[in-house]
């Protein structure tokens, strides 16, 4: 759409309100660039007003700059939706006996400049509209507007605001749903936007109305031209004589009253005693009289068909009217001639204590469902207000455009509801905050939001085809939470949770065993994953190709092992006279346990890795055509590289010593996962990453501790990183174009910081490409200062930033920064972070249009009622 095409857009505010003197000095600049539009109000139910403009792009968005607001289009170039039940409308009206207020009326005006737009939004009941169109005054019309102002304030009109640069005409239209108020609201709405009109009326709208009438009056009178046409010249001037008597009898006695009211002028007397014959009536006679000439003209019979064409035309364009004709009705020009009313005592009255003795005065310039708006009154109707008790900038409000529907986040001091733009949860939602502060309790309402709005909410933001996987690292509280929201709200889906410390669940593939690779391929990304999960540094280049070999013997151990239990168990014990200690061996229940075996940090140590190793070379040969033979060969060569070849007499390359020296370091960092071997045995019903993102669902990943059964110390983080790294991978392998097919997957974690142990890459990667994915993170943390410097910055980056306070120094005045807009200056610094009331958060996030301005809000108890225990 090109910007100098007309369309609907929304108007929000961009920055803070303008006091009154910011108001007056771009005042005079504002109008010239709303030339043309239409400014629709529109209240739907209770719910705050919302504001459209209807006109060219470009120049809203330069008064925007100007007065603080911004605009939207709305999604396919469609119109606003206006409320249920509304039929017909009505628009402002100045009534005869309007005259113009003192200047004083205007004066006081400029004391509240919001008092205007404050004034009309009070005004609007439920269900209802108030439309505000406007142009630029015409030439003659500007004259016209000049001559009543001086005659209505009996002095010279320059210093007035009605004839100021970029005064427009208006027309104001209203309705509600109850049609019996449209008039009163019409009339309210348009004495509030003319003040210093001493009265206002209204008139119901009929939009296209006139056109049908006029040319169904003019095919009635042709047809009566066509039947009684031609006339008798005796009864032509039968007629003109009565017409010609219907106009001169009043001109004649106007003329002498007016004569005699002159007089009583020049004496001081009063002029009540006169009337004037108005121009409507003289021009009325005027046309009968010609109408009457036309008679004696022979009109042809068919004549009619032609104005009742036009009549068919009219009617059918006047039947398929709507609102928005009456809506987008420009502001009617007066092409009648120049109004004039009776002149009042007042009239005559200069302000200097003159007398100006005058009969007529001007009558109003415009055409009266026309109204004149200042420079003033345009730019405060089109601000967006906030209600009164959110007007200062301290109170950080919430903004117009986060007040009307999306994820509920909590209230604003006013009781205005603050919630997230459902299409920006792909930007990701960071939220900090101290222990006990409510993280957790809020990740739950975003959760609930995700649970019950599959179904209403479109591909391209949530909808059916959608995963929400939680990964709880502290406690499982929030299982059962949203378990009862589920059944309180009537949801009928049942979330798959695997708690990962407790044998008796299902668990999940942590190591790639389903993944359908082969052993080397299996222990290659196992050795990947260990090494992102321990801290950096702490698995080098040398352990983990070390670690590879172990685990490429460790998976095919445990396949053949799963295919003939104990069978390899036997197989080595039995070699304990080549590999003495291989008799000491035990049976292992997962390939990890294997890996150890093979980096002799089992019983036996070198013998029993020895023994393995020669065990995985018989297997080789035997299994040569069985798919696990494959398995078995790179095992073999696994324990090749590890051990050395024997010599053709079978005895060892490498010493003992040179064997344990080599494989040290790498049985320490896999030695740590024998405490949680159960995680990874093949025994254990699990599921994969991929099964997972390929059903659409619940799911909870708990690491905290379950039924007795807990993570050794620091385990949670080295196993939260774990998690993180194999789900990206596979998320990078399977989920490409996921956003633009409409698939989407919510990750949720109360604790940031058990997520990020060892490298930033995974989480900066989930955050700057997961967009592309469907990812949508929700990532919650109460030791900020635990991430690293990169991990923070991005983290700080995510498009909805919430911050509950926080005592430490460094992170409130990063906060500070990330929610201020001026460098402190609205409010926003690190000592306001750290006094956040308890429960309360500050917001930070955008729309579709712009980010909006930080705000706080009391956020709400989304566990209330789904607590355990709670009735």
């Amino acid at each position: 759409m090109s910007e100098k095409e007309k369309a609907w857009y929304e108007v929000t505010r961009s920055i803070s309100q303008l006091d009154g003197d910011q108001l007056r000095s771009i005042a005079d600049d504002v109008p010239g660039n709303l030339e043309d539009c239409t400014l629709l109000l529109v209240r739907v139910g209770n719910e705050p007003v919302r504001e459209y403009v209807h006109g060219d792009g470009e120049g809203i968005r330069k008064a925007g700059d100007l007065a603080g607001f911004s605009i939207s289009p709305l999604p396919g170039n469609g119109e606003p939706e206006l409320p249920e039940g509304i039929g017909r409308s009505a628009h402002s009206l100045v009534p005869w006996r309007a005259r113009l207020n003192s200047k004083a009326t205007m004066e006081k005006m400029r004391t509240d400049s919001a008092g205007i737009r404050k004034s009309v939004e009070a005004l609007m009941p439920a269900d209802s509209y108030v439309s505000v169109t406007l142009r630029r005054q015409g030439y003659f019309e500007q004259a016209r507007i000049r001559d009543w102002v001086a005659d209505e304030h009996s002095t010279v009109e320059d210093g007035n605001e009605f004839v100021a640069a970029h005064t427009l005409c208006a027309r104001v239209t209203a309705a509600c749903a109850d049609s019996r108020r449209n008039a009163e609201l019409a009339q309210r709405a348009g004495q509030a936007m003319f003040p210093l009109l001493s009265n206002m009326s209204s008139h119901p709208s009929y939009p296209k109305l006139g056109g049908l009438i006029v040319t169904l009056a003019v095919t009635l009178l042709t047809m009566v031209l066509s039947v009684i046409t031609p006339i008798r010249l005796a009864t032509f001037f039968w007629l003109a004589g009565t017409v010609a008597a219907m106009l001169l009898v009043p001109w004649v006695l106007s003329g002498l009253l007016s004569a005699n009211a002159k007089a009583m002028l020049n004496d001081d007397n009063s002029t009540r005693m006169y009337f004037r014959v108005p121009p409507h009536y003289k021009f009325a006679c005027l046309g009968l009289l010609a109408y009457c000439s036309l008679m004696l003209l022979p009109i042809p019979s068919w004549l009619w068909i032609i104005p009742l064409a036009f009549t068919v035309a009219a009617g059918i364009r006047w039947w398929r009217n709507t609102l928005w004709d009456d809506i987008l009705q420009r502001p009617r020009r007066y092409w009648w001639l120049r109004r004039k009313r009776k002149a009042n005592l007042s009239d005559t009255e200069t302000k200097l204590g003159m007398k100006d003795k005058r009969v007529y005065a001007t009558g109003y310039g415009p055409q009266r469902t026309t109204l004149i708006f200042s420079p003033m009154t345009t730019t405060t109707l089109f601000m967006p207000v906030q209600k009164s008790t959110a007007v200062k900038q301290d109170l950080h409000p919430v903004p117009e455009p986060l007040s009307h529907g999306g994820v509920l986040i909590g209230l604003d001091d006013s009781g205005r509801p603050g919630y997230l733009d459902p299409t920006q949860l792909y930007g990701g939602i960071a939220i900090s905050g101290e222990a006990g502060s409510g993280k957790t309790v809020l990740t739950h309402g975003i959760s609930q939001w995700a649970i019950s709005h599959r179904n209403d909410t479109g591909r391209d933001v949530w909808g059916t085809d959608s995963r929400l996987i939680h990964f709880w690292m502290k406690d499982d509280t929030g299982v059962e939470v949203l378990d009862r929201y589920r059944q309180t709200q009537g949801i009928d889906s049942h979330p798959r949770v695997i708690y990962l410390t407790d044998p008796s669940s299902i668990g999940l593939d942590l190591l790639g065993m389903q993944e359908g690779r082969n052993a080397q391929e299996t222990a290659e990304s196992v050795a990947k994953t260990m090494r992102y999960a321990f801290n950096a540094g702490d698995i080098q280049n040398d352990s983990q190709n070390i670690i590879t070999q172990s685990m490429t013997i460790g998976v095919a151990a445990s396949r053949y092992d799963q295919h003939k239990p104990g069978d390899i168990l036997r197989r080595c014990r039995q070699l304990e006279q080549q590999y003495p200690g291989a008799g000491q061996l035990r049976q292992q229940q997962s390939p990890i346990g294997w890996a150890v075996v093979a980096l002799c940090g089992s019983d036996g140590q070198t013998g029993s890795a020895r023994a393995l190793g020669q065990v995985c070379r018989a297997l080789a040969l035997e299994l040569k055509d069985d798919p696990l033979g494959i398995d078995m060969t790179l095992a073999a060569r696994a324990a090749e590289q590890l051990y050395g070849r024997p010599d053709q007499k079978g005895q060892a390359a490498r010493s003992d010593r040179e064997i344990l020296q080599r494989t040290n370091a790498s049985v320490n960092k896999v030695n740590q996962f024998l405490a949680i071997e159960h995680m990874f045995t093949p025994r254990r019903s699990t599921v994969t990453w991929k099964w997972i993102l390929d059903h659409p669902g619940d799911y909870h990943i708990v690491l905290a501790p379950h039924n007795g059964h807990s993570l050794p110390e620091l385990m949670d983080k080295i196993l939260g990183s774990w998690l993180m790294y194999r789900f990206w991978n596979t998320v990078f392998a399977h989920c490409k174009d996921w956003l633009t097919l409409g698939k989407h997957t919510m990750l949720v974690c109360d604790e940031l910081s058990l997520l990020a142990n060892g490298s930033d890459d995974v989480l900066k990667n989930l955050r700057e490409q997961g967009r592309s994915f469907g990812l949508i993170l929700v990532f919650a943390t109460q030791y900020p200062t635990q991430l690293s410097d990169t991990l923070l910055d991005s983290f700080l980056g995510y498009t909805t930033f919430i911050s509950y306070n926080t005592s430490i120094p460094r992170i409130a005045t990063l906060t500070a920064a990330r929610l201020t807009d001026n460098e402190g200056l609205d409010g926003w610094t690190g000592g306001a972070v750290t006094n956040l009331p308890k429960y309360h958060a500050a917001v930070r996030t955008r729309n579709m249009e712009q980010i909006q301005p930080a705000f706080i809000v009391s956020v709400k108890d989304f566990d209330d009622g789904y607590r355990p225990g709670d009735k």
